[in-house]
């Protein structure tokens, strides 16, 4: 027994050739659009980054513009400095008498303000025989 060549015909009324034909082209559609669609995702996220970017522009030149208000909030004001010190020096147990002096005024080793206690038997200048 041979197979017999001629199609048969499908329930929907297309022969099967016809049918294989349709799910190929519709395939092929599909394929289509899914590249169509990578394309737009592609296209939409260039075209979200640029905005970002943009918006990143936008803002740094807005900072720019506002650079001469930087540099006067940061200039240093040495009158704000020196009460800071003045008081973190009061807190530290340095007395106003002392707080006055200037660099000029003091020499290594005679610092005034708390000093360490030297180490048992070291030498100092002012007991020789320790």
């Amino acid at each position: 027994m041979t197979a017999d060549p001629s199609p048969q015909p499908a329930t929907d009324g297309s022969t099967p050739r016809d049918s294989d034909a349709l799910g190929r082209e519709l395939e092929a559609m599909l394929v289509e659009a899914e590249e169509t669609a990578g394309r737009l995702r592609a296209e939409l996220a260039a075209y979200r980054a640029r905005r970002e970017e943009e918006g990143l522009h936008t803002l740094q030149h807005l900072e720019v513009d506002r650079l001469e208000e930087h540099l006067r909030n940061s200039r240093i004001r040495w009158d704000e400095v020196r009460a800071f010190l003045e008081e973190a020096l009061r807190e530290l147990g340095w007395g106003a008498d002392r707080s006055s002096a200037t660099a000029t005024d003091v020499t290594p080793g005679s610092a005034p303000g708390p000093q360490a206690p030297e180490p048992e038997g070291s030498m100092t200048d002012e007991d020789p025989t320790r």
